[in-house]
């Protein structure tokens, strides 16, 4: 069978990627880049490479190179999770009127409760003086909001309330996890 025509199942832009280079590679390349500033642009590692290497690797294998150097710096979501409690119990335990709260809620896997796993929803802490201290504050109190990204979202807030000397004073601290 012989083909005629123009070829056009081959892509126009020639790929500058190396099939060998992945993302372990990258994350070693990086570590120094990414334990100095954890909030280095994509954009930025890709040049890095291209600098060092002389390849303009893809987004993707930038991104899972970052990820991966990011879990070795500071660990992973899930060790993470696990030391919450004994360090919010090692707050209440050595800091006075420390108070935290944290709910979670059971996993089910389609209609099955997953005995094994459970889903954070929400942690609370405050120092008890800044409970405290509120009835001291004007009636005006401000909230503030930011998205959490990543592999876990959620919404962390702030809450603020105005003392009488116009100083400002923060009230308690929820994390709320959202689907």
């Amino acid at each position: 069978m012989k083909l005629e025509g123009v070829h056009t199942c081959v892509s126009p832009m020639i790929s500058q990627d190396h099939n060998k280079l992945g993302s372990q590679m990258i994350a070693q390349s990086i570590h120094e880049i990414i334990q100095a500033d954890p909030s280095t642009p994509i954009s930025t590692i890709i040049a890095h490479m291209k600098t060092i290497l002389g390849y303009t690797i893809s987004y993707k294998k930038a991104w899972l190179g970052k990820q991966l150097t990011i879990e070795k710096v500071y660990g992973n979501w899930e060790e993470s999770y696990q030391k919450l409690s004994s360090l919010l119990n090692a707050m209440q335990l050595y800091v006075p009127r420390f108070i935290w709260k944290m709910k979670t809620q059971p996993a089910y896997e389609g209609n099955q409760l997953d005995a094994d796993h459970i889903i954070f929803k929400r942690v609370f802490w405050k120092f008890k003086p800044c409970i405290d201290g509120f009835k001291f504050c004007k009636p005006v109190v401000q909230v503030d909001g930011t998205f959490l990204y990543g592999k876990y979202r959620g919404t962390i807030l702030v809450v603020v309330a105005q003392m009488a000397a116009i100083t400002y004073y923060q009230l308690p601290l929820p994390l709320w996890r959202v689907k």
